[in-house]
């Protein structure tokens, strides 16, 4: 007598409703496996803090000693200058500057832009062609009668100077400079590089400016040599 094979019937929780007893995955797994990626808070590991705040410190310290001098030039943080002042001139700008010290800055500018191209930064000339300021007779008179009137009226023609012949001209300033910068460009002038004639006032200049109004031409050194020299 043969035995009967019992058929497994599928259990309900692989096959409950499923035609051929093909078993799917559940809901829950799929939902699982094609969820977003989430970042998950973690602690900064300790090395990383560190090796940030060496490279912060060593690049400070390098752009602090190569940064005053860079390809010979002033850079952004020179040595002398401390906060709050962040350059070299904002520094000069905010200490006190004596009244004197000025003038005489200012006077410096003056000489640069109308008397050094010819004269030259140490009053020396240039031989053959312009005549030093340096121990010149003309800067050195008792009296700047005469050296106003170069200034103002302009000089043309050979001229002695120093013992040197020179055949060149001097444009006149007066249309260019007020009577206290002509003032104290010629003080400056008959006071440097061993010059020590008397300085001259804003008073004579105006003086000496009023009686050449109306002239036209550059003085000759005959001229000049027939003043006195005295303002008068």
């Amino acid at each position: 007598m043969s035995k009967k094979h019992k058929k497994q019937r599928p259990s309900n929780s692989a096959a409950q409703g499923q035609p051929g007893g093909i078993v799917l995955p559940r809901a829950e797994s799929l939902a699982a496996e094609e969820a977003e990626p989430v970042a998950e808070r973690r602690p900064v590991p300790v090395f990383l803090i560190i090796m940030l705040v060496v490279l912060v410190y060593l690049g400070d310290m390098y752009v602090m000693d190569h940064g005053a001098d860079v390809m010979g030039k002033t850079g952004a943080f020179p040595h002398q200058v401390f906060d709050p002042h962040t350059s070299y001139e904002e520094l000069v700008r905010a200490n006190p500057v004596d009244p004197k010290e000025k003038a005489r800055q200012e006077v410096r500018a003056v000489f640069a832009l109308t008397c050094m191209a010819c004269h030259q930064t140490g009053g020396q000339g240039i031989p053959g062609q312009f005549p030093p300021l340096a121990g010149s007779e003309w800067v050195n008179a008792e009296g700047p009668n005469r050296i106003i009137r170069v200034v103002l009226g302009g000089v043309g023609g050979p001229i002695g100077v120093s013992g040197q012949q020179f055949n060149n001209s001097m444009p006149p300033w007066k249309d260019t400079l007020s009577d206290e910068q002509i003032a104290n460009v010629l003080t400056f002038v008959r006071s440097e590089w061993g010059n020590k004639a008397a300085p001259v006032t804003p008073d004579q200049v105006k003086k000496v400016r009023d009686q050449v109004a109306d002239r036209g031409n550059p003085y000759s050194e005959d001229e000049l040599k027939n003043l006195p020299d005295a303002v008068q």
